[in-house]
């Protein structure tokens, strides 16, 4: 995990690198000021019935300790994993679901029984995914920047939307309910929001924290997943009013989204943390056991 070379340059996957043991290995290359960090790990789980399902672990933090590997797990959607897909060895150790969709989405699509029933799952229904706010999405006559930066304002409300969910998992994870699979529809914005912020509150550098995030955008296969959304009902009605642009542009996994984010935090609360105490209500020490749980000594 060292710098590789200099300049801007985008997160790949390069299918030639292996590591010691002849394993495939992905790239994960973020950014900083002239910086690319590259990450030389596999952390993705190929499942038949899966997407975007991966290991967040091994990222360096900023005081030079490490986050511990196979403790922390996010995903889109469960609904469509096979017997293969639930024996796979890469999943056993999970403990915890932390499911962000609402009771809706639940419903329409729940997590496959045979891989709920034997791990705690944690759901709530507070926040939602209601783009009636941002309606610039919904116009038909828009520029391409002007749909980025409706996604752009959408992301700047999205934790103080799901303020209760994040409270409660960061709880729960500084309380040791982990190993943790953090999941929404898509793997993309809830759950973008809840592991960036984090991993942000553990020490994590931020470049590796916008590489992960991006990282969705190689992993999903949108045709697969809006369909089957659009077939179900409620989500797919709003997904269906969105002007085209806006929809390609709202699928990406763009690193503007999550900056808009964390600068909107930043300005109003100065730090992610003091965000975590004034808004989510953590103490020091729930922030102080997130870190001794999540970081290698």
């Amino acid at each position: 995990m060292t710098p590789k070379s200099k300049g801007m340059a985008s997160h790949i996957g390069n299918p030639g690198l292996f590591d010691k043991r002849g394993a495939r290995a992905h790239l994960f290359v973020g950014y900083h000021m002239t910086e690319t960090v590259v990450i030389e790990e596999d952390r993705l789980v190929a499942l038949a019935g899966g997407q975007n399902f991966r290991e967040v672990g091994g990222y360096p933090a900023r005081d030079g300790r490490v986050l511990k590997r196979r403790l922390i797990w996010r995903s889109a959607r469960l609904d469509e994993l096979t017997s293969d897909d639930i024996r796979n060895e890469s999943l056993d150790a999970i403990s915890t679901i932390a499911d962000l969709r609402l009771a809706s989405e639940r419903a329409l699509h729940p997590t496959v029984p045979a891989f709920a029933e034997k791990r705690t799952t944690l759901v709530w229904d507070e926040g939602d995914i209601d783009l009636s706010g941002d309606q610039r999405l919904f116009a038909r006559d828009l520029e391409p920047d002007d749909y980025a930066e409706a996604v752009r304002h959408f992301y700047r409300s999205l934790a103080d939307r799901h303020a209760t969910h994040l409270a409660s998992l960061y709880r729960h994870i500084a309380a040791g309910s982990l190993p943790v699979l953090i999941h929404c529809s898509a793997g993309k914005d809830r759950t973008g929001i809840a592991v960036a912020l984090l991993l942000d509150l553990i020490g994590i550098r931020r470049e590796y924290i916008i590489a992960d995030y991006c990282k969705t955008a190689e992993l999903l296969d949108w045709k697969r997943l809006t369909a089957s959304a659009a077939a179900a009902g409620m989500q797919g009605k709003w997904m269906e009013r969105l002007a085209p642009d806006a929809l390609e542009i709202l699928m990406r996994a763009d690193r503007s989204y999550i900056e808009a984010a964390f600068r909107e935090l930043e300005w109003r609360h100065g730090s992610i943390y003091s965000f975590a105490k004034d808004v989510l209500g953590l103490s020091d020490s729930d922030l102080g056991r997130l870190q001794d749980n999540l970081l290698e000594v």
